[in-house]
C-alpha cells in the first residue's frame, strides 16, 4: 500500500493506492485514520469467517469535502494525481483488483485499455457538477 503526501503539507495525507498484490494475510488494514471521512480497508475472510450482522446507527456527519475512491474491475486506469495547490504530483497505473483512495487534492482518470471497468464510490449527497467539481 502506497500513501501519497502532500508537497505543500508533508502531514497531509492526499491519496493511498492499494495494489491486489497488498491483499495481505491479517484480517483488517485499514487505509487512513478514523477521522477521515471516506472509511477504507482491506478486509480477509477464510472459509467460515464471518461478519455478523449490522446496520449503521443514524448519526450526524458534517463535512465540507469530497473523497473519493476507484477500483478496477478489469483493464488498466491512468491516474493523474494533484496536490492540494493543484501542481501535478504523479501519474499511477491501476490494474485489476487496484484501487485508489483520494482523500484530497486533485486527480483525473483515462483508461489505457478497451473495456476498462471501475467501481467509484465517495460520499454525498451529489449537488451537480456546478457544485461539486473544479476543473484543474
Amino acid at each position: 500500500m502506497d500513501r501519497i503526501y502532500s508537497k505543500q503539507n508533508p502531514k497531509n495525507l492526499l491519496n493511498v493506492v492499494c495494489r491486489k498484490a497488498d491483499l495481505v494475510a491479517q484480517r483488517r488494514l485499514d487505509f487512513a485514520s478514523e477521522e477521515e471521512v471516506l472509511q477504507a480497508a482491506i478486509i480477509n475472510l477464510q472459509a467460515r469467517d464471518s461478519i455478523p450482522p449490522h446496520r449503521h446507527l443514524k448519526n450526524k456527519r458534517t463535512t465540507e469535502t469530497t473523497q473519493e475512491m476507484m477500483i478496477v474491475i478489469e483493464g488498466k486506469l491512468e491516474a493523474k494525481l494533484f496536490d492540494t495547490d493543484n501542481t501535478f504530483l504523479q501519474t499511477v497505473i491501476l490494474e485489476g483488483g487496484d484501487c485508489l483512495v483520494c482523500y484530497r487534492g486533485g486527480h483525473g482518470y483515462k483508461a489505457l485499455e478497451p473495456n476498462t471497468q471501475i467501481y467509484e464510490l465517495k460520499n454525498g449527497p451529489y449537488n451537480g457538477k456546478n457544485k461539486d467539481k473544479e476543473k484543474l
